[in-house]
């Protein structure tokens, strides 16, 4: 299944009680964030995601199905937004069209049980081209060859998925930085 979630985009709309209880926040405004509204989105995000682990797991497919969750850009952001809104991508500058960190870093969540290791954090730039490859080798296919044969950008990640203490890797040529979070 491949799900485009067009959750934390504008018209920015939350829920009541979600939006009054992040407005009541004592760390409202920490770190640049300080919309309730769209706190409230991304709570409904984090909803809407919960609700397709849940069905894979009373499914009994956990076991059977990667998850990869991640972003297309950083938040749209709100210093150079005509009305201010947005978000801050704070501690890291931009957001959504540019090409700094805070455009570019965006979150890499891979999820497999029993397959990937649950609590890691790997701190390394990847591409986003990277993914078909670590998608066929998870699939059983030889994701080298393939890439090789088809002349195309990337690698798989399954080495890093699957040890966070790998040393080597060989960084493609146009690198968007990312971070690989295994739940």
């Amino acid at each position: 299944m491949y799900f485009s979630h067009f959750a934390i985009h504008s018209p920015y709309q939350g829920i009541a009680d979600e939006i009054s209880y992040f407005e009541g926040k004592d760390t409202k405004g920490w770190n640049g964030h300080k919309d309730p509204t769209y706190a409230s989105m991304i709570k409904g995000l984090d909803r809407s995601v919960g609700k397709i682990l849940d069905k894979l797991s009373s499914l009994g497919l956990e076991e059977n199905t990667l998850v990869v969750f991640m972003s297309d850009n950083g938040g749209i952001d709100a210093s150079i937004t005509p009305r201010g809104d947005g978000t801050s991508n704070s501690p890291f500058l931009g957001g959504k069209a540019c090409l700094t960190e805070g455009g570019i870093r965006v979150p890499l969540v891979f999820r497999w049980k029993g397959n990937v290791p649950s609590g890691q954090w790997v701190d390394l730039p990847i591409d986003c081209t990277d993914i078909y490859p670590t998608l066929l080798q998870a699939g059983g296919y030889n994701a080298k060859q393939i890439v090789a044969e088809n002349d195309l950008d990337g690698e798989s990640l399954m080495g890093l998925l699957t040890d966070s203490k790998t040393k080597r890797i060989a960084i493609p040529k146009q690198v968007i930085t990312g971070t690989i979070l295994s739940m």
